[in-house]
């Protein structure tokens, strides 16, 4: 009986470090992820606004042009957004690797405040009107189907 209590703790600690591992390889893919679209974002820059009371994805220059009113750079935020966390990651991660060193676990809880202000400033971000229009959540002609939709906002030089 004792050797099976002495082998289940071997399994349990096999498969804390497979865990531990498993975690460590998602922060580092998302922290990936997130320096990938803050430093070389893929994204064409997008601004919304509304002309004549509809809702419009396109340049700033389009938007000046075309007197747009309640135009916001939503590219710009989310860019900004990226890069906060792709720091916030960072700094997440390096005291982990330091945490022997006295000052870490204060820096450390820095980081993880800052976190919960990236991520409600995210929601922000993507909630708002211009935010869900630039993520394709909202259709701007009521009479579009879904199928034309999404062609509509996957297709090349979109702004979505």
């Amino acid at each position: 009986m004792k050797g099976a209590v002495q082998g289940a703790g071997i399994v349990a600690q096999l498969i804390g470090c497979i865990c531990a591992l498993a975690m460590c390889g998602g922060m580092i893919t998302f922290t990936v992820y997130l320096g990938i679209f803050a430093i070389d974002n893929p994204n064409a820059e997008g601004w919304y606004g509304e002309v004549n009371g509809v809702p419009k994805m396109e340049s700033a220059e389009w938007m000046t042009a075309n007197s747009a009113t309640a135009v916001d750079d939503v590219h710009g935020h989310f860019v900004t957004w990226f890069m906060w966390g792709f720091v916030n990651m960072i700094g997440t991660i390096a005291p982990l690797m330091l945490f022997c060193i006295p000052c870490c676990p204060p820096i450390s809880a820095c980081f993880q405040c800052s976190g919960m202000a990236w991520w409600i400033a995210g929601m922000v971000w993507r909630l708002r009107q211009s935010g869900s229009f630039a993520s394709g959540d909202i259709m701007p002609d009521a009479n579009m189907d879904s199928e034309k939709w999404i062609e509509q906002i996957t297709a090349d030089g979109s702004w979505y």
